[in-house]
């Protein structure tokens, strides 16, 4: 059975059979609208929209599209990076659509690499993403837990 523990920050070395979900940056969707950017360096309201459509198609194709999200509220913001630019997305989506966040937690259960034992979840403060944990049925655990597990298998 696979079990889940939240956590701050993920642990730096895994061991065989360890997952993390990280907390969701978008980066590969900003990436893949980077020419529809702005040359003045500040967002824009359809550049937006190209980057939440596109996030929308890998995780919730039914649900979500460049419509779900009210930008104008994000137009004009200063960036510099992807990664700032993936903040606003990020903050973008917790305000106007949060229900994405559990989409992209059943999006990563899904995809799990076989032999999973444990998944390690960045806790991003949605609480809406704990639930995909609890409908698949893992079960949750603590980092206390998992070392002793691990004291048990190093002594025998």
């Amino acid at each position: 059975m696979v079990k889940f523990t939240v956590v701050d920050q993920a642990p730096k070395e895994l061991t065989r059979g360890q997952y993390v979900i990280a907390k969701p940056t978008f980066l590969d969707e900003i990436q893949a609208n980077l020419q529809k950017a702005g040359r003045n360096g500040l967002t824009g309201i359809n550049h937006l929209r190209y980057i939440v459509d596109t996030i929308g198609m890998k995780y919730n194709p039914n649900e979500t599209n460049g419509w779900s999200v009210k930008p104008n509220a994000f137009e004009g913001r200063p960036f510099k990076t992807n990664e700032e630019l993936s903040a606003i997305v990020v903050e973008m989506l917790e305000k106007d659509h949060p229900i994405i966040f559990k989409k992209y937690v059943e999006y990563q259960l899904n995809h799990l690499p076989p032999g999973t034992d444990t998944v390690f979840f960045e806790n991003f403060g949605v609480p809406v993403a704990l639930t995909p944990f609890f409908e698949k049925g893992l079960q949750q655990t603590t980092l206390a837990d998992l070392k002793k597990k691990k004291n048990n298998t190093d002594e025998e």
